[in-house]
């Protein structure tokens, strides 16, 4: 019988080690005493992959942001940057993040994108894994997404139009600690966040910003607060 990998002190090539939730997974994964080599956003050159053995990859790098979505770039790096990786590295088990948004009936390029990524590491010979986060938000997130823009709304004032509708949040955090604790899963692994109205999520978005404490919160709604109160402490915070 075939013993299962032994994932508890790996040497890990984590790409997005740069960004957001790239960085977070990373300092994550080094915390459980991993070897971690980091690596940027662009896959588009393999001469300049990291040249070493590695057990596994932690692939978060993507490009994400809505200027992307009719770019060439966004296929070049979300899907054949995934397939340069698992050329690159065919022994190392890939962990790949990818996003809730592929269940979605109607898919935005970023979407399908992912998708088509998705397909692509779970096709592959050995055991993979594809997790799948709704919405990530927390401090250091500067995509050109929902949270980020209520901020600059409260904060700075720009116009933002808030539209009917409810997102599921997981915080940055909560996310790289499953992850980096996961990582001997397999196939689709779907991550729950926890469920809020646009109209609610701007709401506490607001009374963060003011140094407010809402009464009669529900225990989804606590969970979105304390996040946004991270994001608030990072914004004050002063070189």
């Amino acid at each position: 019988m075939t013993q299962p990998r032994d994932f508890s002190s790996s040497a890990i090539l984590a790409t997005g080690a740069t960004g957001f939730l790239g960085g977070h997974i990373t300092r994550a994964l080094s915390a459980r005493g991993h070897r971690v080599t980091r690596m940027g956003r662009d896959l588009r050159d393999p001469r300049t992959f990291p040249e070493a053995d590695f057990d596994m990859i932690v692939h978060a790098a993507a490009m994400v942001d809505k200027k992307y979505w009719d770019s060439p770039d966004l296929f070049d790096v979300n899907v054949l940057g995934t397939r340069r990786l698992l050329d690159a590295y065919p022994d190392a088990k890939m962990v790949f993040l990818s996003s809730a948004d592929v269940e979605r009936d109607t898919l935005t390029p970023y979407a399908r994108s992912k998708q088509e990524a998705e397909e692509l590491v779970l096709s592959r010979k050995g055991s993979h894994l594809a997790v799948r986060p709704p919405s990530v938000f927390g401090p250091g997130d500067t995509h050109d997404k929902l949270v980020p823009r209520l901020f600059a709304k409260h904060r700075l004032g720009q116009p933002i139009t808030v539209m009917e509708g409810h997102n599921e949040l997981i915080y940055v955090e909560d996310l790289a600690n499953q992850v980096a604790e996961g990582l001997a899963r397999s196939g689709i692994w779907r991550l729950r966040g926890r469920a809020i109205s646009n109209f609610e999520l701007d709401r506490l978005v607001g009374a963060v910003c003011r140094h407010e404490s809402p009464d009669g919160l529900d225990e989804d709604a606590l969970y979105v607060y304390r996040g946004l109160e991270s994001i608030r402490e990072a914004l004050e915070v002063t070189p």
